[in-house]
């Protein structure tokens, strides 16, 4: 008989993060942001407190839209390409051009700044 432990660190750890994919090239992110579909991407850093502490409201909001992630310090001319500044950034690309949400330094991004950004793109209610 095996004995179990109701411990919760014994408990096996289910991923918090499963809507948005995490893009791990610049090739893929070209292609996505080239189709016809709109998409919101996630520039941000796992270094970074202020992308951890926003990633679970992305990870929300792609319930409603369109989502992917860039680690964009390991992401080939990403940061250049895209003048990301602050962790996290977030770019809605769209057959119309781009518009973009980039955080504030030293406080990143909240759940109401996305939903106001979402609004203006057209997506979600406001």
């Amino acid at each position: 008989m095996q004995t179990e432990c109701s411990h919760p660190a014994a408990q096996p750890r289910r991923r918090a993060y499963t809507m948005s994919k995490l893009l791990k090239s610049r090739a893929e992110l070209d292609r996505a942001i080239a189709g016809d579909k709109p998409v919101f991407v996630m520039f941000y850093a796992d270094w970074c407190p202020f992308s951890l502490a926003f990633l679970p409201e992305f990870e929300k909001f792609s319930g409603t839209a369109d989502c992917l992630r860039v680690l964009a310090d390991r992401t080939d001319d990403a940061e250049e390409d895209f003048d990301i500044e602050v962790f996290p950034t977030v770019i809605y690309f769209s057959k119309d051009g781009m518009r973009r949400l980039d955080g504030e330094p030293g406080a990143g991004l909240s759940p109401e700044e996305l939903r106001d950004f979402a609004a203006e793109c057209g997506v979600g209610n406001k």
